[in-house]
């Protein structure tokens, strides 16, 4: 942009525009691109006040690319390099920049380059991967069929995207169901268009949901484990206990349940130890009231 500007103040552009039948071979020099810039140039124009090309050299033009009138109009109210909207030029993509002669009350002409929209494969990719892995970048026209994907000209988005403003889902094909966004890029008649294939964009939420659900089984393998584990301590004490006294019931005082209370303060641990010495206790009342009707008994046999 920057040089455009500075070719559009050349004395030579503003000499030849103020006598057009003069020699033109001073103002072609002065209109050729510099050579580190020759591979991305289309070709270069000249274009009077009133907007009639007087000199153009470069494929662009011999291909017939012309500078439109909005974008003239445009260049003669800016006192820089104006955008032009994106042309096809056989299997390649072209677009204008064009730049005021003179000043805005008194434009003198125009100078219009055309570039070519250039990119490798490998440049696409790194640009596509600097917005998110499996993203996908184009550039296109405002409500045009005209679109890039940085380095070839592609088909346009299934839907109009001029207006949209939030997140889009159509069907691209070749590729399937896609999630999408578009912006207008200020100072220029473009759009830029993200694409993320759905697939994409919920795989790892189908992994972490499948990593949810394997960490669920296992927690809940974990705790029926646990359970399993509490529910011995608990109901071989109570097992113990509930036979003990059945036992003690049916007149055995042998039987004792024979848990250790846990000195931490278990409580079936100190509930054990007191039923076993109930049934100790409660063994040697049993013997000790037998013992005197045993012996009268054996004292009348004796007679």
């Amino acid at each position: 942009m920057a040089h455009l500007d500075s070719i559009a103040r050349r004395p030579e552009i503003a000499r030849y525009l103020a006598r057009p039948g003069a020699s033109s071979a001073a103002a072609l020099a002065a209109l050729a691109p510099p050579l580190d810039r020759a591979p991305s140039v289309a070709g270069v124009a000249l274009w009077s006040a009133d907007r009639r090309r007087l000199l153009s050299q470069g494929e662009a033009p011999r291909r017939g690319l012309a500078a439109d009138s909005t974008l003239l109009q445009a260049a003669a109210k800016s006192d820089s390099a104006v955008i032009g909207l994106f042309h096809l030029a056989g299997d390649s993509i072209a677009y204008p920049v064009a730049a005021r002669v003179g000043t805005s009350a008194r434009p003198l002409g125009y100078v219009v380059e055309w570039r070519w929209v250039v990119g490798t494969a490998r440049s696409r990719e790194q640009t596509n991967q600097l917005v998110g892995t499996n993203a996908h970048i184009y550039l296109g026209n405002l409500g045009s069929s005209i679109w890039s994907d940085l380095t070839q000209s592609v088909a346009p988005p299934p839907v109009d995207v001029t207006h949209a403003t939030g997140l889009l889902r159509y069907d691209r094909p070749g590729v399937g169901s896609t999630y999408a966004v578009a912006r207008h890029i200020d100072g220029s008649p473009w759009l830029v268009l993200v694409e993320y294939p759905v697939q994409a964009v919920l795989a790892p939420a189908r992994i972490a949901l499948s990593r949810l659900a394997l960490i669920g089984v296992i927690i809940l393998v974990l705790g029926l484990a646990a359970t399993w584990a509490l529910s011995r301590t608990l109901t071989r004490p109570l097992t113990g206990l509930t036979h003990a006294a059945e036992t003690v019931a049916a007149g055995d005082y042998a039987p004792l349940v024979g848990i250790d209370p846990d000195p931490q303060g278990d409580e079936l641990g100190r509930l054990a130890a007191a039923f076993d010495t109930m049934v100790a206790a409660g063994g040697r009342s049993a013997a000790a009231s037998r013992g005197p009707r045993a012996r009268p008994h054996r004292r009348a046999a004796g007679a």
